[in-house]
């Protein structure tokens, strides 16, 4: 294997030693990693999520006509327009809420 490997590389080897079952070490044995760089690759897939700060939440495309059509809630913050329905609206509220809260977009 070549000392470099991409980003993208590293989720599909990542992904190979999930399938396999096969402990870390003799995963790397057999295809030529370092354990040392193959834990660390681990860890920093693991604290992906976390390291940037943001929470995933489902972004629906939805045309102008929809929107004045649908009864929606329109929440603009100095970086961007949220638009939520009616439907689950204190689930998504509490999402929208608890991301702009870690990211200290304001205070609660």
């Amino acid at each position: 294997m070549s000392k470099r490997i991409t980003a993208n590389r590293w989720e599909k080897i990542l992904q190979e030693w999930k399938e396999s079952g096969e402990p870390k070490a003799s995963f790397c044995r057999r295809n030529n990693i370092s354990l040392s760089t193959f834990s660390y690759h681990i860890k920093r897939e693991n604290n992906k999520e976390s390291v940037s700060g943001f929470t995933r939440l489902p972004v629906p495309v939805v045309t102008k006509k929809e929107i004045e059509r649908k009864q929606l809630i329109k929440i603009r913050t100095g970086y961007c327009t949220i638009f939520l329905n009616e439907k689950n609206i204190e689930d998504s509220l509490h999402a929208v809420l608890k991301t702009l809260k870690a990211l200290k977009a304001y205070d609660i």
